[in-house]
């Protein structure tokens, strides 16, 4: 008895020693990078830093790129060289890093043809991507050297890519003038955008901070200067499934035409850039229904008709104090449900729907949805009444070429 005793205190005492020799690698955690950006075209040196990243970690792309690991690599930081290769689409893509643990969560990067450099005190070309934090109340600045009659652009990417920052934006003259400045917009998901022509020659100061001086949050930005295309808005907002259609892609100037081929599902669909302009941001989708989807047709004299049941129109309000609207078969009794999105499009609208009856009259009307400045409505159908016209407006009386909207029934 006392010899099967030892034996079993032998193999226990193996299988210890066994166990402590194995080492289960962890997952790894990617918490930071320098750059959150990829350059088309060229070469990104990206320094990632989190967790458990052991010895031969691997950056997890979802298109063709050539990495790089470089030497001096340490279980919390890495630096590759990271190149894209093949036919890729600007855009905002997710970067996770792989060890033999498992994989991580994700970051988003902007990927496009800037290149991706380190904030710093001067932005030495243009156009660029600079890519920094801004701590608490701190206003980062820098510097670049313009030609009076240069239109130039600067855009922070921030809230898109899952910072916490609410950027305003400054643009100086030599002499500390300011000469445009820009907050988080709505339009842009909470980042900002400016736009100006330089006055004169010389060097101009960029000031970027945060709206409250107190982020709450990681503060990471990308900050974009010079001249690129996006697409802020695609226009028609929806189409039906099963047709093609010919899309406007609001952004760029002259705005681009996309011509979409029938696509059989319904779903969000991603757009392929057209060749040419220098694309950067977020890349565009249209909405595929199954639902009928008309188009807003040019003014008219009398309201346009809309074929009775569920139906989507994608719409813009082109000048001030417009107002679309639209005839609508109803039956007696029953209710009407009416929904705008303009607001959660990026549109800069802040829409109205209007009831009329068939003379013109005003039967109802909203503005502000519930945590939404869109619309929406359920309006009883009375007794007798087999017709309404449901409009369309801005409630300040604004419009513009942006100025789109999708209304549902």
């Amino acid at each position: 008895m006392r010899r099967h005793s030892l034996h079993f205190a032998t193999l226990f005492a193996s299988l210890g020693s066994l166990c402590s020799s194995i080492v289960v690698a962890a997952e790894p955690t990617l918490s930071n990078l320098n750059i959150r950006g990829l350059q088309l075209g060229g070469t990104t040196q990206l320094v990632v830093s989190g967790d458990e990243f052991g010895t031969t970690p691997k950056l997890l792309l979802p298109f063709a790129a050539k990495q790089e690991l470089q030497p001096g690599g340490t279980n919390n930081a890495a630096t590759f060289n990271v190149t894209p290769e093949g036919d890729i689409q600007p855009g905002y893509y997710q970067l996770r890093v792989v060890t033999p643990g498992g994989v991580s969560l994700p970051l988003v990067v902007g990927v496009d043809k800037l290149p991706q450099v380190v904030f710093g005190p001067e932005a030495t070309q243009l156009p660029v991507a600079l890519h920094g934090l801004v701590g608490g109340s701190a206003v980062n600045e820098t510097k670049l050297t313009g030609k009076a009659g240069q239109k130039i652009q600067i855009e922070v990417e921030a809230q898109r890519l899952g910072s916490k920052l609410r950027p305003v934006l400054h643009l100086y003259d030599a002499r500390k003038k300011q000469i445009s400045w820009s907050w988080n917009l709505p339009s842009l998901s909470g980042d900002t955008r400016l736009e100006a022509v330089l006055p004169e020659d010389g060097i101009f100061t960029v000031a970027l901070h945060d709206a409250e001086y107190a982020p709450p949050g990681s503060s990471y930005f990308r900050l974009k200067i010079g001249e690129w295309a996006c697409v802020d808005q695609v226009f028609p907002v929806a189409v039906p499934k099963g047709q093609p259609i010919g899309l406007e892609l609001l952004g760029a100037t002259p705005v681009p035409r996309f011509d979409l081929p029938a696509v059989a599902a319904a779903g969000m669909v991603p757009l392929a850039l057209p060749p040419g302009p220098n694309w950067s941001g977020p890349r565009p989708y249209v909405s595929v229904r199954n639902s009928v989807e008309v188009v807003e047709q040019p003014p008219a004299a009398t309201p346009q008709v809309l074929p009775a049941g569920s139906v989507g129109v994608s719409g813009k309000l082109l000048v001030p104090q417009e107002e679309d609207r639209y005839q609508i078969p109803v039956t007696p009794g029953s209710k009407l449900r009416l929904e705008v999105f303009a607001e959660r499009l990026g549109s800069p609208l802040d829409a109205a729907i209007v009831v009329r009856n068939e003379k013109g009259d005003q039967l109802a009307r909203t503005e502000d949805g519930t945590g939404t400045t869109d619309p929406n409505l359920e309006y009883a159908v009375p007794d007798g009444v087999n017709a309404v016209v449901v409009g369309v407006a801005d409630a300040g009386g604004s419009g513009g070429p942006k100025g789109i909207y999708h209304l549902t029934i």
